[in-house]
């Protein structure tokens, strides 16, 4: 987006258009897929929404792209993401309940990791002098590539209950993952949790370079420090997520991560120390990392017969989190001042404990 707003000349209110195009493009696919899932299968979705999703970012990216372009072709980005992660988590659940063990926190770890090399592969080539388009283009042949080779394993699951391959008492006796079966309520209040856990991503990815430039006057080459440990940090438990919940349960680990978040903002809120406010980030990134995946992973597991159209419904609530949570906090702070959003978000995390035994009860999950 830097680019684009470059290349064409845009101002900021132009510039947010495009990227709340982005944003209900998402929104609209990720309710669609769980409907779009059921009919045709979900390795269908995952080769066109990953083929969309790279011919449409590299259409961004060209130099010769107008102010109207670029609203079709974000809002497409925006189209085939959403059907990709939602497409995407139908499948790893499916796998979760075949193999009954967790294993989404380890899924949603790569997604990280691509975060990460993608904020370290762009500037190096791109500091080579290298065209932004060329730069996605080679992007998207590798990330091709990489679907080619994959596509023969994708299973194609339709989100629904009766393809797991094990019984309904089957599924009762194993103590772990027996389960009642959320109601629409539930499944909202389990989008809830994601959503406030999305929205600290959110909210450390729009307003975290800023905060550290407006409280702790650092330069701009540093700004971008927090986020980056955030990610980190959250890329690493989540690779050990799946240990931590065979050892702590759910319940634990989403209410002691909750806890641990809050203190996190609270401090982060407090301090105008540099180092401090960036090791909040890196722990709150610890912290929030595995609730996402061990939401989706109740949620599939106790949605009844529909898994897919669950799985839409807490994934387009928690893409919120990240689309329209941080404008709404720019509100807060526009009233108040920037420490006022991390209070607010800590006072959600606290809602968001009251929440937390309603989804994931202890003799539930």
């Amino acid at each position: 987006m830097p680019y684009v707003r470059t290349r064409l000349n845009i101002d900021d209110i132009t510039l947010a258009s495009l990227m709340l195009t982005f944003g209900i493009g998402a929104t609209i696919s990720m309710q669609l897929t769980g409907y779009l899932a059921r009919l045709l299968g979900v390795k269908r979705l995952i080769f066109i929404a990953t083929v969309g999703m790279y011919l449409s970012m590299t259409l961004t990216s060209l130099s010769a792209i107008t102010l109207n372009l670029a609203f079709i072709y974000v809002f497409l980005w925006g189209v085939f993401l959403g059907c990709a992660e939602i497409s995407n988590n139908i499948h790893a659940t499916h796998i979760e309940q075949q193999v009954r063990k967790l294993l989404l926190p380890g899924f949603h770890a790569w997604y990280n990791i691509g975060c990460i090399i993608s904020v370290i592969i762009y500037p190096i080539l791109l500091s080579f002098r290298f065209s932004t388009g060329f730069v996605s283009t080679l992007v998207a042949i590798t990330g091709l590539l990489l679907l080619a080779y994959i596509t023969k394993d994708i299973i194609n699951t339709h989100g629904q209950k009766d393809e797991v391959g094990t019984s309904k008492t089957e599924d009762l006796k194993d103590t772990k993952l027996s389960y009642k079966v959320l109601t629409l309520q539930g499944i909202l209040l389990a989008g809830i949790i994601c959503f406030i856990m999305d929205l600290c991503e959110g909210m450390i990815y729009d307003w975290g370079g800023v905060y550290l430039m407006e409280k702790c006057s650092c330069a701009i080459a540093l700004s971008s420090v927090g986020y980056l440990c955030f990610q980190v940090s959250v890329a690493i438990m989540r690779v050990f997520g799946s240990s931590l919940v065979a050892k702590l349960g759910n319940f634990k680990t989403l209410s002691i991560g909750a806890f641990v978040s809050f203190l996190c903002l609270v401090t982060a809120a407090v301090s105008d120390n540099f180092y401090v406010i960036v090791i909040s980030f890196a722990l709150l990134g610890f912290s929030s990392a595995n609730a996402l995946p061990i939401i989706i992973s109740i949620v599939a597991r106790r949605s009844g017969g529909n898994k897919a159209r669950a799985i839409s419904i807490v994934g387009t609530l928690g893409y919120s989190g990240i689309l329209a949570g941080p404008a709404l906090l720019g509100g807060v702070a526009s009233v108040f001042n920037l420490s006022a959003i991390f209070y607010t978000v800590a006072v959600l995390v606290v809602l968001m404990m009251f929440i937390i035994p309603h989804v994931a009860g202890k003799k539930e999950c």
